[in-house]
């Protein structure tokens, strides 16, 4: 089953937020969701509750997200 993650409602886990905070203190959450949005899908979860990778190249170097799909919204749960 595939899913549109750039259509669904994300959010951030706990440990999301934590390491965007620490990481890259002085960007925006709309920032973030644009990048997350934008970025390439380097690994597409099969089904809800597998982890999927998105990678984003910025002017600061790359950014990589790791998410999961459960119950129709994304949830962003590691930031790198």
């Amino acid at each position: 089953m595939r899913h549109d993650i750039h259509k669904m409602k994300i959010n951030l886990k706990g440990h999301a937020k934590n390491r965007f905070d620490e990481r890259y203190p002085k960007m925006s959450y709309e920032i973030l969701l644009h990048h997350f949005r934008t970025g390439k899908i380097v690994k597409r979860p099969e089904k809800e509750g597998i982890v999927g990778k998105i990678i984003k190249k910025t002017k600061q170097g790359k950014i990589l997200f790791k998410y999961i799909i459960r119950n129709g919204e994304v949830w962003i749960i590691t930031i790198e």
